[in-house]
């Protein structure tokens, strides 16, 4: 009798399954997954904050489509000052 399969829901278990064993793809999976964490930290701060994108943007003197973009996990270009700026604004508010 044939063992069943383990099935998962586990994104990254899937990819690894996928991808195999090659680091530079393995990196690659990591960089995407951190960049999603930053943009979902950053749209639930500023909600729970009870803030609008263009009301973020002028509490940390940037622009409304700034925040789209920091929003959005395809976004590469997060500095740790705007980061910083974000948090500072939405002070109190806890993932």
């Amino acid at each position: 009798m044939a063992n069943p399969k383990h099935r998962t829901s586990d994104g990254l278990a899937i990819l690894d399954s996928i991808t195999g064993e090659d680091p530079a793809i393995h990196a690659l999976i990591v960089d995407e997954a951190e960049k999603l964490r930053i943009a979902k930290a950053i749209f639930q701060l500023r909600t729970k904050a009870g803030l609008s994108q263009t009301a973020l943007a002028k509490r940390i003197g940037t622009t409304r489509v700034v925040i789209s973009k920091l929003e959005d996990a395809d976004y590469a270009g997060n500095s740790p000052e705007m980061l910083q700026r974000i948090g500072k604004s939405c002070q109190g508010q806890r993932l």
